[in-house]
């Protein structure tokens, strides 16, 4: 091809190239906008470690006061077994409470919260125990758990972390066992 042909033809193109950038055509679809992160509604403040204290403090009295309760009224012996292992996990979970707060001079209360109390009158006055006690121990364990858990990711005391982790380990287990006694 001459030099003169080659120029030709690269006139071509380049006009048939303009041509076809000049014709209409479609324009591009819109982008689809970037998956929004999901919106959830902000979580609760962490508690302070006196407060975590005080309500763990709760959450065993109440799990070791409703599992002596169960091992009293139960009717299915399975549920008398599950109630004895709460109750000796609460002791324990307890036991590590009291000596993590000693450690930060901060010791657990001695009584119920009013939401607690409430819970184990509810038990105590149940014409049906077994099924009354299962449903409590659905919602306590679950509340318990994620309370603890909670805690254990993110609380700021170094001190309770690791017992806010032993006690959410152990409800977990409970939790577990409770979901078998169907």
């Amino acid at each position: 091809m001459s030099g003169r042909a080659a120029s030709a033809a690269t006139v071509t193109a380049l006009v048939a190239l303009s041509l076809a950038a000049c014709a209409r055509r479609e324009p591009p679809p819109p982008a689809k906008p970037p998956p929004r992160p999901e919106v959830t509604a902000p979580s609760a403040p962490l508690p302070a470690p006196q407060s975590y204290i005080t309500v763990a403090s709760s959450i065993d009295r109440m799990m070791i006061r409703g599992a002596e309760l169960a091992q009293a009224r139960a009717g299915d012996p399975r549920l008398r077994d599950f109630a004895a292992q709460v109750g000796r996990d609460h002791r324990s979970i307890s036991a590590q409470l009291s000596f993590a707060g000693r450690r930060l001079n901060q010791l657990p209360m001695g009584r119920l919260l009013d939401n607690h109390a409430e819970r184990l009158a509810r038990l105590e006055t149940s014409s049906d125990f077994d099924s009354a006690y299962r449903g409590e121990m659905r919602r306590s364990l679950a509340a318990a758990y994620e309370y603890h858990d909670r805690y254990a990711t993110r609380g700021d005391s170094p001190t309770l972390r690791p017992v806010a982790r032993y006690a959410a380990d152990l409800i977990a287990r409970n939790l577990e066992r409770l979901r078998s006694l169907r």
